[in-house]
């Protein structure tokens, strides 16, 4: 999110004065403030030019490279890029995060801090799950850090975290992926945290756990890497204690997935598939797909994450 400062700032405006006594600008309706890669849109906007300090009121829309901040009003000094920012909105393009917050300081040209704020990747004003707490500190092509916060699900708090840190970075980064919750009727309610691991340019793996209110805890791991575009593969497995030891054959819906009986508890599912140039030009394929039971795949296919 850098910004050239050579490049000059750019102000329009339906109306646009100078009070030469003060040395400012006014600029209102429909004003535009914009500087290489970034626009400011607001509705009334005071720029000193001796402090290069812009106030703005009447709604605030700061975009840059992808990233979007929203508010009410603020204040922005032009020159080093920072400020503040009343009822905040932070939308991070690359992760897909969304901060929101009482208040929100610009103290760099990549970096903010939110107060009272709510965090989630989920789209929509009802989101799935969140994080909400006192302070989130975020770097863009870096980290956030969390402080005194709650993980929720649909509002309900589940657990306290008194500290946490995540990737805000573009690139490949070793580090938690934002949790994700569902429902299903099989399942009951779910939680799920992956955590990626960037081994190398080459090759990477995501470790999650899973928990299943009706099942109990999944554990995963998927591996992938591609030494070029033709050798590649990636392989899978996921293992589960299930609370059902057994399955009930007087359970219309379990019937339904599978009229055999199942007796085992331990469930799990291993698949990999695999391209590998050899010498001679001959290519090499892989594929393979085992699973414990014959009603895994219709009870867990529908995975929060990895694929299927």
């Amino acid at each position: 999110m850098a910004v050239s400062d050579e490049t000059p700032w750019r102000i329009t405006a339906k109306s646009l004065t100078y009070n030469e006594k003060e040395g400012t600008y006014l600029a209102e309706g429909d004003v535009v403030i914009t500087k290489s890669r970034q626009t400011l849109y607001t509705q009334r906007a005071i720029f000193s030019v001796k402090t290069e300090i812009a106030k703005v009121s009447g709604g605030l829309r700061l975009e840059t490279d992808g990233d979007i901040v929203t508010g009410k009003e603020g204040a922005f000094n032009l020159n080093t890029q920072t400020g503040e920012i009343v009822d905040a909105s932070l939308f991070l393009s690359a992760n897909h995060y969304y901060i929101r917050g009482s208040h929100m300081e610009k103290v760099g040209e990549d970096t903010y801090v939110v107060k009272e704020f709510t965090l989630t990747t989920c789209d929509g004003t009802h989101p799935d799950w969140t994080i909400t707490g006192s302070e989130v500190n975020v770097t863009i092509e870096g980290y956030g850090t969390v402080k005194n916060s709650a993980f929720r699900v649909r509002g309900l708090p589940i657990i306290y975290v008194p500290y946490m840190v995540f990737p805000a970075k573009t690139k490949r980064q070793t580090g938690l992926l934002p949790p994700r919750v569902g429902y299903s009727t099989l399942n009951g309610g779910e939680a799920e945290i992956p955590f990626f691991w960037a081994i190398s340019d080459q090759t990477d793996a995501t470790l999650y756990a899973r928990y299943m209110s009706r099942r109990g805890y999944m554990q995963g791991a998927e591996f992938r890497y591609m030494a070029d575009e033709n050798s590649k593969g990636v392989i899978e497995f996921d293992i589960l204690s299930d609370k059902e030891k057994t399955k009930n054959m007087t359970d219309h819906d379990k019937l339904e997935i599978s009229p055999f009986e199942r007796t085992n508890s331990t469930r799990y599912w291993l698949r990999g598939r695999a391209d590998q140039n050899l010498p001679l030009s001959v290519v090499a394929r892989f594929d393979a797909d085992y699973v414990s039971d014959q009603d895994y795949l219709r009870e867990f296919d529908e995975k929060l994450f990895g694929f299927s």
